[in-house]
C-alpha cells in the first residue's frame, strides 16, 4: 500500500523493508511532535480486545509513519528561522522533556526557559517551529491522550487521572477534556469510543440541511438506545463506509 500510494520517501522506505534490508525513514533525528507522543502512547498502552489489538496496532502505525512522513517534509522544505544550531534544538528538546517528565507540576514558561538555559522568546518560538505546537498547547494535547487511554483501560477514577496529570480540580479537567474530545470524561467504554465505529444513519427526509453532516464535520448527538452517537446523513455516509471498507480490506 505504501509503495503504491506513499511518495517517493516512503516507496523507498517500503521497498527496503519488504526486502528485509535496516532501513531508517530519515538520516537525522526528527522532533517528536505531539501527535507523534500521542500515537506512540496508544500504540505502547494498548490494553482492550486481544481479537482487535492487530487491525488497532496496524492502522496506529501506518499514522505514524504518516505523521514521520509529514515532519520529514517540514524539516526539509524550511530554512529554520529560530532553531539555527543543534545547541538550540538540544536546549529546546530538553525543555519538551522536562515539561512531560513533569506535567504532574509543570514549571511556568520564564521557569522552564531558565531550567533549558535559553531566553523565553526563543523558547516559545523555537518550540512552535519544531514541534508545530505552544509549549503548554503540547502538554495539554499529551494529558489528554493519557487521560484518554487511561479511561479506557478503567483502572483509574475520573478523579485520580485529573490530579495525576497535574489538573487543578476535576472541573478544569473535564472542561479541557471535552473541548478537544467532544465529550466528558466518565469511566464508561460507550463514551469512549472510535467515531467510525459509532455511525448512525438521519431520516433524509427529516431535519434541516444544517442538521446533516459532512464528512469532514462531527454531527449533532441524537440519543439512540440511551446513548449520544453522531450521526451521519446518507450523502455523507455513502462517502465514508466505501473508506471504512478499504481500510479494513486493506488492514488484512
Amino acid at each position: 500500500m505504501l509503495v503504491k500510494t506513499g511518495n517517493q520517501l516512503l516507496k523507498d522506505f517500503a521497498k527496503k523493508l519488504s526486502a528485509g534490508k535496516p532501513v531508517v525513514l530519515s538520516a537525522n533525528n526528527l522532533p517528536l511532535d505531539a501527535a507523534m507522543h500521542q500515537c506512540i502512547y496508544t500504540i505502547t498502552h494498548y490494553n482492550e480486545d486481544p481479537a482487535l489489538q492487530q487491525m488497532y496496532l496496524y492502522t496506529r502505525v501506518v499514522d505514524l509513519l504518516r505523521l514521520q512522513q509529514q515532519s520529514y517534509i517540514k524539516a526539509t522544505a524550511a530554512k529554520p528561522a529560530h532553531v539555527k544550531t543543534e545547541y538550540d534544538k538540544e536546549r529546546i528538546v530538553y525543555a519538551r522533556d522536562y515539561l512531560l517528565t513533569h506535567m504532574d507540576a509543570p514549571p511556568t514558561l520564564p521557569q522552564l526557559a531558565a531550567i533549558a538555559g535559553i531566553n523565553e522568546f526563543k523558547l516559545k518560538r523555537g518550540f512552535r517551529e519544531l514541534f508545530n505546537h505552544s509549549v503548554f498547547g503540547y502538554l495539554t494535547d499529551v494529558r489528554l491522550e493519557m487521560a484518554r487511554t487511561a479511561l479506557r483501560q478503567k483502572q483509574k477514577t475520573v478523579t485520580q487521572i485529573a490530579f495525576e496529570l497535574g489538573y487543578a480540580s476535576l472541573q478544569h479537567f473535564s472542561m479541557a477534556f471535552k473541548k478537544s474530545m467532544l465529550f466528558l470524561p466518565v469511566n464508561s467504554s460507550n463514551s469512549i469510543q472510535n467515531p467510525l465505529l459509532n455511525i448512525c444513519f438521519a431520516n433524509p427526509m427529516s431535519g434541516t440541511d444544517s442538521d446533516r453532516l459532512s464528512v469532514l464535520k462531527r454531527g449533532p448527538a441524537e440519543k439512540v438506545s440511551g446513548q449520544n452517537r453522531r450521526c451521519l446523513s446518507p450523502e455523507a455516509s455513502g462517502r465514508v463506509l466505501p473508506i471504512l471498507a478499504n481500510a479494513l480490506v486493506a488492514g488484512r
